[in-house]
């Protein structure tokens, strides 16, 4: 070979290590035979301590091909760390820190699988944040047709949650479950319901404690009355913040039970109707993003 140079026939078992070659040396990837490549051959270790680092930045772009479990496997003990991370640092375009791809169609195949495996604290399977004002925490698309996300357990929303149409399914018999539909309404409206009884014609009912502190009733409430009994009728003749009176028309005197349902705006939103809704940002190009694999 050329003076200087490293033949096959020079490395029997070791590594080669920076000693041995310039600090501005590289090894063109035309020059190595993929198809004989051996992580074993280069770093004298297993192939999954083929890429090994010690603090030290490796550039350039690396792709690993393995029919094993894994082909990239990340680890770290360190407190706050993370075994795998991803960042596209552009400033401008459709980047990303972190892909999956799967091409399994088995149930249960995913792109990308998280899990936090510790049985207490407040963990998190998925973390999503967005620090931009019309930017997405986490954003879930299914062009086929089929389910942008799916939750098994609780879930919370700590703002405001909209929707274009909401349900609840609920089961009836013989396991068949049927949907039930939302009433919605151009105001916030909070309601609670309740049976009464007349004396002599005569009720007074206390709003219930806990609803009286959801609602504001100094602006105002409706009480929507039945009678559950023979009488002349019923009217309010009095509404309070923290109670109504009911009594019978024409100065009965009946003692019968009636039912009532009352309205009253909900606390801190009163002043809400009709309130002008401005569509989320779509992600650009959201269908047709793809990855090129070398």
């Amino acid at each position: 070979g050329q003076a200087d140079s490293v033949t096959s026939g020079m490395i029997v078992d070791g590594t080669i290590v920076d000693a041995d070659i310039s600090a501005g040396a590289n090894i063109a990837g035309s020059k190595i035979d993929p198809t004989g490549l051996d992580a074993d051959l280069l770093d004298g270790k297993d192939s999954e301590d083929f890429v090994h680092t010690a603090g030290d930045d490796m550039t350039g772009t690396l792709n690993v091909v393995t029919s094993s479990l894994f082909a990239l496997y990340g680890e770290t003990s360190y407190t706050n760390g993370m075994g795998v991370l991803g960042a596209a640092t552009a400033a401008s375009g459709v980047t990303t820190g972190v892909w999956g791809e799967t091409s399994s169609s088995s149930n249960l195949a995913a792109a990308v699988y998280a899990e936090a495996t510790a049985s207490s604290g407040s963990t998190y399977g998925v973390w999503g944040r967005s620090r931009s004002p019309s930017g997405f925490g986490v954003y879930g698309e299914n062009p086929g047709g089929g389910w942008a996300g799916y939750f098994d357990g609780n879930v919370h929303v700590q703002g405001i949650f909209t929707s274009s149409d909401k349900r609840c399914i609920q089961e009836i018999e013989n396991g068949k479950k049927v949907t039930l539909f939302v009433m919605e309404s151009p105001e916030y409206w909070f309601e609670d319901f309740g049976t009464g009884k007349l004396v002599n014609g005569r009720a007074v009912i206390q709003l219930e404690r806990g609803f009286a502190q959801t609602v504001n009733t100094g602006v105002g409430y409706y009480v929507f009355l039945t009678p559950n009994g023979e009488c002349q009728g019923l009217y309010i003749f009095r509404k309070d913040t923290d109670s109504f009176e009911v009594q019978e028309l024409g100065g009965g005197t009946s003692s019968i039970s009636f039912d009532y349902r009352i309205v009253a705006k909900r606390r801190g939103y009163e002043m809400l109707r009709l309130e002008e809704f401005t569509e989320p940002e779509q992600p650009p190009e959201k269908a047709n993003r793809s990855v090129e694999k070398k």
